[in-house]
């Protein structure tokens, strides 16, 4: 994905917080923000600072969030299987 300079801001911000989001997994940094951005670093900072974050706490918060979703999950399936103990069957009955 590389962003037009004809873009809108705002367009370009939501398109590159989707670009990150899908890209969460892999390493990124200054360069590929400013490639697929078409903005230089300066920018980018202004840029984000439209949601009251930088660049680069905006990608650690989504990794952190990528990370967490990870954890629920594996904590949810755990923690509550027949194999643990707990029966989630009587979880929804009422007495």
């Amino acid at each position: 994905m590389r962003l037009s300079n004809h873009t809108s801001e705002d367009d370009k911000l939501d398109a590159l917080c989707l670009w990150i989001r899908a890209n969460a997994n892999k390493q990124i940094g200054w360069g590929e923000l400013s490639k697929v951005s078409n903005l230089s670093h300066t920018n980018l900072i202004r840029l984000f600072r439209k949601i009251n974050t930088t660049p680069m706490s905006f990608i650690r918060r989504i990794k952190d969030e990528e990370k967490f979703k990870g954890v629920e999950t594996v904590f949810m399936t755990e923690a509550f299987s027949p194999i643990n103990g707990i029966d989630s069957s009587r979880l929804h009955k009422t007495h």
